[in-house]
């Protein structure tokens, strides 16, 4: 392999210098990059020039002396094309030696679960993340769900939540309806800066 075909990683702090990297990530977030404000942590990778992974994180509480400063990994893309080389894994690596250069004492890690997330929750176990909080989201249109003819998926949601376990509780944001624990586990076992991930949604957890 020649020296251009190494992966070549790159932390991008100025705004101009993420445009080639819009389309690894939503469009929610494109929208902080083209901000890039300093609580952004945001590390690409390129091969050949080309763009072909992409992990974004921010920190909170940076300024508040009465909190700890935690982050968030918001997204983590690989092209297709360049994926089982370790280019994801190495991406993580980094962000979290970054986050923890700056003090960050946790990184959190919220997913949807599924057959898609399936390489990411492997990569997180293998990398010593932790998972908790996981919940059940049922989406679905309020208007359409409201005019359906009975039974619809109300009904349905009622009789799921009926058989969930009793630490399980319910929340109705305005689209969604989701089951999560009510006491999620202590993270008192934790006895360094942890990091965590989450399912469905899934939280993971990495102290540092």
């Amino acid at each position: 392999m020649s020296d251009l075909s190494k992966p070549t990683f790159l932390f991008l702090t100025n705004p101009t210098d993420t445009l080639p990297y819009y389309t690894l990530t939503f469009p929610q977030f494109q929208t902080k990059l083209q901000k890039l404000p300093p609580e952004m942590v945001v590390l690409g990778v390129s091969i050949d020039n080309q763009p072909v992974g992409l992990i974004i994180g921010e920190i909170y509480n940076k300024d508040d002396p009465a909190q700890p400063p935690i982050a968030w990994i918001h997204s983590l893309f690989v092209q297709p094309s360049h994926r089982r080389q370790g280019l994801g894994r190495t991406l993580l690596r980094r962000i979290e030696q970054e986050l923890q250069q700056r003090k960050c004492q946790e990184i959190r890690l919220n997913y949807l679960s599924s057959l898609k997330t399936l390489s990411l929750q492997k990569l997180l176990s293998r990398e010593g993340w932790t998972s908790e909080n996981t919940g059940i989201i049922c989406y679905c249109s309020k208007t359409k769900v409201l005019n359906a003819p009975s039974p619809h998926l109300i009904d349905y949601i009622d009789r799921l939540t009926q058989k969930l376990p009793p630490d399980y509780s319910r929340y109705h944001p305005l689209l969604a309806t989701v089951c999560r624990p009510r006491n999620p586990a202590s993270q008192s076992r934790f006895a360094h800066p942890r990091r965590s991930h989450s399912t469905t949604s899934r939280q993971s957890l990495r102290y540092l």
